[in-house]
């Protein structure tokens, strides 16, 4: 063995990434149950009854659309969850631009929008969490630097 062998062996995914990545699994896989339940509700007379009485506007390609665009969004997160729990270096740096961007939103509505701090500073918290177990760790660090 070399050295570069021995090295990447003693890499192993640290908790932090761990964390992460549950995380992205959990969203994912949410948002394809959501997908699931919108498709369904299509073909539910009931169900589908009891939408339009709540919006007489909402129509079956609405629900179409957005049950295929929510499973869509559910399947990237999947995908990169799996895909950052690989190491993958790209991945790592689309979850910090999304969460540069949910800090920015955040702390606009922190500092402009007096009538939602109080839910701006717990959305402030999330992304700055996830920048900090993909980033801020040593063990972090070196598992994608493999």
């Amino acid at each position: 063995m070399t050295d570069a062998t021995t090295q990447e062996e003693k890499v192993r995914r640290p908790l932090a990434v761990w964390v992460v990545v549950a995380l992205g699994l959990v969203q994912g896989l949410a948002a394809l149950g959501a997908a699931a339940i919108i498709l369904w509700a299509r073909s539910n007379a009931d169900l589908m009854d009891l939408l339009t009485h709540e919006d007489p506007q909402l129509t079956d390609r609405e629900l179409l659309v957005t049950g295929l665009t929510v499973g869509t969004v559910g399947l990237v997160n999947t995908t990169f969850a799996v895909l950052l729990a690989r190491g993958n270096r790209t991945v790592r740096a689309i979850y910090a631009a999304i969460a540069t961007i949910e800090v920015a939103a955040a702390t606009y509505g922190l500092v402009a929008v007096e009538d939602i701090r109080a839910a701006a500073l717990a959305a402030l918290a999330y992304p700055v969490a996830i920048l900090w177990l993909l980033y801020g760790s040593e063990k972090s660090v070196r598992f994608f630097d493999r």
